[in-house]
């Protein structure tokens, strides 16, 4: 608005139940939100639409899983579908050709656990890994963990406040700064940085 005011507004889906999601993402002029193991989508340019039928809808509990969503990702032609324990990939332009494949048993922690840059989608699990597209038929593939080398430092992590995890891009130097709650710590003062053009975490 031009008032710069922010407008709250009540989603419901076409299963009549209010709309209430952490994780949120644009894809394909759609936006697509997460509540609990359900996956909502607006109608086509339309982000106030979720219940108009044959257009907007929901996914639930693809792949008989029934665990939470709690990230969503466009990667490329993608939308990575993060949930704690596993990584899905829904491909497709339109709620007709939609395909939801599972891709890893990695997850994220937390919807600010995933960030893209650098042409590479990175999210934290249980360490840092990244998605990433490669070879001529451009597929998608994940890293091997990106946090070996400083993995007495990840067993540190206070795991239980892993909601609490934030990768923040750094690219004027190139960098990704991963925010971690450490064990016996009220608050998160801990930073791991990694470069990613040498591939290597900073002192």
């Amino acid at each position: 608005n031009s008032d710069k005011s922010i407008e709250v507004l009540e989603l419901k889906g076409a299963d009549e139940q209010v709309i209430i999601g952490n994780a949120v993402a644009s894809f394909c002029s759609r936006l697509f939100v997460a509540q609990g193991s359900k996956l909502y989508y607006s109608a086509l340019g339309n982000y106030k639409d979720f219940a108009t039928s044959g257009d907007a809808g929901y996914i639930a509990d693809f792949h008989i899983d029934t665990a939470e969503i709690v990230a969503l990702k466009p990667y490329q032609e993608y939308l990575a579908i993060y949930k704690a324990e596993q990584t899905y990939l829904l491909s497709g332009s339109s709620p007709s050709n939609y395909s939801i494949m599972p891709f890893s048993n990695k997850g994220a922690c937390s919807s600010n656990a995933t960030t893209t840059v650098n042409n590479k989608q990175y999210f934290f699990s249980n360490g840092l890994f990244a998605l990433s597209q490669t070879g001529e038929l451009n597929q998608i593939v994940m890293s091997s963990e990106i946090t070996l080398n400083i993995k007495p430092l990840v067993n540190d992590i206070n795991f239980n406040k892993k909601d609490s995890i934030i990768l923040l891009p750094y690219e004027l130097k190139n960098q990704l700064w991963c925010f971690v709650p450490l064990e016996n710590k009220s608050y998160i003062n801990n930073v791991f940085v990694f470069d990613y053009t040498n591939n290597r975490f900073l002192d």
